[in-house]
């Protein structure tokens, strides 16, 4: 029996139509045709696109260019899978596609009482002034559009015609009124910086998605159906990892939780809704292994949130992606297809998630003082054995070859990013519990120091601040190869964040006041810190400008507060701690 969960949203407005399933009609296909009268679309190889009529930096509908014949021959394939196409009753050649694919290029026109052709009034000077023409677009429509070329592409490492995510939303969004509202929200809330009066349109989209959600959960009650399921955790998905883009504290736990009450098997019969989904059932469940990551280190409730699924064998989900056709996953010659939230770092990620937890219980343990009983110790204990084998599954990790994966078919985001990403991940991890076990750190050290000596290297042994530092490095390092509009940077924050806590400058800063302006020496620390402080913040407002802009402004105040903290003297900061005592809690992905 799947558990139903208790949501709270902000509910404006009416009820959203209900999906089939519960006895009423699905959410109608958006058309321009709802409004009192249409604009004409023609096909053009280099015309600007339609989301170009609103701003240029809110992003574009295009993907290349096309002629009329190839877009006819689109519309026509598409109207068979998921597209919807409405004549506008004005001439036979001209057809409005509902862009559910990654899109061609269009130029939107009008009909109207004015002269297509103004005069300019700078012609004498040399200068030709397109007139504005004032052209009333259907909310909903534009919504629908704007997702598909804006928010589909920042909500994935990479997006094509191949993006297993992109491939199974055309497939849901018609038939379930969770999901098409939760794609509205989704588009308004990232318009709503633009234009502010979307932010109620957002929440109305929102309290309107998570009532359709109870209906599909209680339905699901009933009667086990594959595809409502399907469309429930989608649902899930799109609700709860973008819940700080309304509002920043939102971390949306209660739909990871409904996810996975879904994701888990039944317990009389050990059999998940998804176990005969070879192409949806890898996708969630590798998906939620990211979400879990996210999340993991926001509660101290985070084992019960992701107990049972992140014990899953990665190995054999990997396998199932390779293997699938359904999500159009390879191109028959076994090659991996990164996932649009994991890449092909599902397995540190799934480490690195545990790493998190353990992360936040052991400095909860520290901040609380609990260590007077023997349960605390051995509390602490147990966290101590655990972060032992965490770290070596963390070193035993290989990380897939550039030849090992499919190509995207993004010019943004060649496969070699998603390797560069994976060693990142598995180095951040090992970071993090270095940074919070410092006996281990020392053991860890103290091996490669003996090394060292073994082998009569001559340079002296490293210091455990240097040595953490070389890590830090090492991670940005992996990051500054990768361009910041690689599709990769959505998943790149956390680890921004997870290095900043490295980067102190410990018993090396210069005193420049004791010296005079010409003539005082900076360390070599001093400088990798300054650099790797740079880079961080660069990257993060530079996310914030293509990002949902609200969990981006939290991890910068967060990791500016961590280094204050730092150079004031403060010694063991960690970004954990600042966290919580900033209340600066927010999905950092």
């Amino acid at each position: 029996m799947v558990e139903t969960a208790s949501f709270s949203s902000t509910d404006t407005g009416n009820d959203a139509p209900v999906d089939q399933v519960g006895g009423q009609q699905p959410v109608p296909p958006p058309s321009f045709f709802n409004a009192e009268w249409s604009p004409t679309v023609q096909y053009s190889d280099d015309a600007p696109v339609f989301a170009d009529l609103i701003d240029d930096g809110l992003g574009s509908l295009g993907y290349g260019s096309s002629s009329a014949a190839d877009a006819s021959k689109r519309v026509s394939s598409d109207h068979a899978n998921h597209g919807t196409v409405v004549s506008d009753g004005l001439s036979t050649d001209r057809q409005l596609v509902h862009l559910s694919s990654p899109p061609k290029r269009i130029r939107a026109g009008v009909h109207s009482h004015r002269p297509s052709k103004a005069v300019s009034p700078f012609k004498e000077y040399g200068v030709t002034v397109s007139p504005l023409v004032h052209q009333p677009v259907h909310g909903p429509t534009f919504l629908h559009e704007y997702w598909y070329s804006r928010i589909c592409p920042i909500f994935s490492t990479f997006d094509s015609n191949i993006n297993p995510f992109r491939h199974f939303i055309n497939g849901m969004w018609h038939g379930s009124s969770a999901v098409y509202h939760a794609m509205q929200s989704m588009a308004a809330s990232c318009l709503q910086e633009q234009l502010p009066h979307f932010g109620p349109v957002a929440l109305k989209a929102r309290g309107e998605a998570t009532r359709a959600l109870r209906r599909e959960l209680r339905n699901l009650e009933l009667t086990r159906d594959q595809t409502l399921a399907q469309d429930a955790v989608m649902a899930c998905c799109l609700l709860g990892m973008s819940s700080t883009w309304h509002e920043a504290k939102d971390l949306g736990l209660v739909y990871l939780g409904a996810a996975r009450n879904l994701m888990t098997p039944d317990p009389t019969t050990g059999v998940g809704l998804f176990d005969n989904e070879p192409g949806i059932g890898p996708f969630f469940r590798e998906g939620l292994v990211y979400w879990e990551m996210l999340a993991g280190v926001l509660t101290d409730d985070g084992d019960s949130l992701s107990a049972g699924v992140l014990d899953h064998d990665v190995e054999n989900w990997a396998r199932g992606r390779r293997s699938s056709t359904a999500s159009a996953a390879t191109d028959g010659n076994g090659l991996m297809l990164p996932h649009p939230w994991t890449g092909i770092a599902t397995a540190p990620q799934r480490l690195v998630a545990q790493v998190l937890r353990l992360a936040r219980q052991q400095r909860n343990l520290l901040r609380r003082g609990q260590f007077a009983h023997r349960r605390d110790l051995a509390k602490a204990l147990t966290g101590i054995n655990r972060a032992y084998e965490l770290e070596e599954a963390l070193l035993e990790l290989e990380t897939p070859t550039v030849e090992s994966i499919q190509e995207t078919e993004d010019e943004r985001t060649p496969r070699w990013h998603f390797v560069h990403m994976s060693e990142a991940y598995r180095v951040a991890g090992l970071l993090q519990l270095y940074l919070t076990f410092p006996d281990l750190a020392q053991v860890r050290l103290g091996c490669q120091n003996g090394r060292v000596h073994e082998h009569g290297d001559e340079e002296p042994a490293a210091s455990l601040d240097d040595w953490l530092l070389s890590m830090v490095i090492f991670v940005l390092d992996q990051l500054r190869c990768i361009p910041p509009t690689s599709g990769t940077r959505c998943t790149q924050p956390l680890l921004l964040v997870m290095a900043s806590s490295g980067l102190w400058l410990g018993g090396t800063r210069s005193r420049v006041e004791e010296h005079s302006s010409d003539d005082f020496l900076i360390s070599t620390r001093e400088v990798e810190v300054a650099r790797g402080r740079s880079f961080i913040l660069d990257r993060l407002y530079s996310f914030a400008r293509s990002l949902p802009p609200k969990p981006i402004v939290t991890a910068i105040k967060l990791v500016r507060e961590v280094w204050s903290r730092c150079d004031k003297g403060e010694e063991g900061v960690s970004w954990i701690d600042v966290m919580i005592d900033c209340g600066l809690e927010t999905l950092f992905g």
